[in-house]
């Protein structure tokens, strides 16, 4: 089964002023374009969940929330055990390791562009564009067929950052059906150093993480939960209203898929292993994930 084509960009590209675009003839600008890393989630910096002190009171009123959630039968036995422990004092270690990630990523793009004078190659993805203006893509240094070839394949010079990033345990491996890498043995290999970088506690799961530390989309749906338990939810007009369940729920948006084909709905992921966590973002899509993959 093939990957699909891929829908229209949902938001348009931000681009800079007129004046700050370089033109190089009648028909080609050069912009300067922000980029995510698809497949790849890391933790999210202070402008999300707010200050430490913030974020961790809204970590704990989202746990209260997914116990009672719990209690009603709205979520799987065990789910907030699965969250408890990552969201004690969760904050601090996650903004931590926010700031480990960025770091790293410096370095990388520093290291393979010889202190960033050298080209990179951008690889679209999915749906091109993100709600923010972001360009989805896998990025990695960009090299002539000959040099590329002088290389071996797993030198960290030929790998892109994506990878790089998952395979040193900075970020979690996260591939959303179906911006997934175009050849199968691709999207093998990276599983594969997503699993590595799980089981050896690398990068960001050292030192006990494993069991303590919110990957970035786990974090988001818990600040979420926790805002509107707080704060309630904005509404068209202005104002707040109080946060229902479907509000809380929702929270988790994606379907997760394991390795294997097996679909785990919204909320079953908690026990999938990382690296054998695969997402989409509709049950249909999930179906048609679960046949790639067995395929």
């Amino acid at each position: 089964m093939a990957i699909p084509t891929f829908n229209p960009a949902k938001a348009k590209v931000v681009l800079p002023a007129p004046g700050r675009a370089e033109t190089g003839d009648g028909d080609t600008m050069r912009l300067n374009l922000p980029f995510r890393l698809v497949s790849v989630d890391t933790p999210e910096k202070p402008n999300f969940g707010g200050a430490p002190r913030v974020a961790q009171a809204r970590l704990d009123a989202a746990m209260e929330v997914l116990r009672g959630l719990e209690r009603k039968g709205r979520l799987p036995v065990g789910f907030a055990a699965y969250f408890a422990p990552r969201a004690a004092g969760g904050a601090v270690r996650h903004y931590a390791a926010a700031e480990a990630a960025t770091a790293r990523l410096r370095a990388l793009r520093d290291d393979v562009t010889d202190g960033g004078k050298g080209e990179l190659a951008v690889i679209p993805a999915g749906e091109v564009v993100d709600g923010r203006g972001r360009m989805l893509a896998y990025v990695a240094p960009y090299l002539e067929k000959a040099a590329r070839e002088k290389l071996p394949v797993t030198s960290p010079r030929r790998r892109t950052f994506n990878l790089s990033l998952v395979a040193e345990g900075w970020a979690a491996s996260f591939p959303v059906w179906p911006s997934f890498p175009s050849r199968r043995d691709d999207l093998e290999g990276f599983l594969k150093a997503a699993r590595g970088a799980w089981r050896g506690a690398k990068g960001s799961w050292a030192g006990g993480n494993k069991a303590l530390l919110l990957t970035g989309y786990e974090f988001r749906a818990l600040i979420k939960i926790g805002r509107a338990a707080r704060d309630g939810v904005a509404v068209r007009g202005g104002g707040t209203r109080v946060a229902t369940e479907k509000d809380h729920l929702a929270a988790f948006e994606r379907h997760c898929v394991a390795r294997d084909g097996t679909a785990h709905g919204r909320f079953g992921f908690v026990d999938v292993p990382h690296g054998d966590r695969l997402w989409a973002w509709t049950g249909k899509q999930a179906e048609e994930l679960g046949a790639y993959l067995a395929g």
